[in-house]
């Protein structure tokens, strides 16, 4: 099993500067990727804690970006991941 790094405790506590999202969407093949709560939670925190992020269907990491181009975006709404 593969842990992923988040924010402490603490640092979460101290509120959110984005809204709390689990559901995000890989651009490339346009499936829906949802996250645990403890992750979701740091980028809602810090979103650019991460530089990538996991495809369930794809079954690997991407970055956030590629080429100047988003990999993820947020769903429904669209914001991009990491922004």
């Amino acid at each position: 099993m593969i842990d992923n790094l988040i924010l402490t405790k603490e640092e979460q506590m101290k509120g959110y500067i984005r809204p709390y999202r689990r559901n995000y969407k890989h651009i490339m093949c346009g499936q829906i990727t949802s996250m645990n709560r403890a992750m979701a939670e740091t980028y809602a925190r810090e979103p650019k804690f991460y530089s990538g992020a996991f495809c369930c269907y794809c079954k690997e990491h991407f970055p956030l970006t590629k080429d100047g181009k988003p990999s993820f975006v947020w769903y429904p709404d669209g914001t991009l991941v990491g922004s």
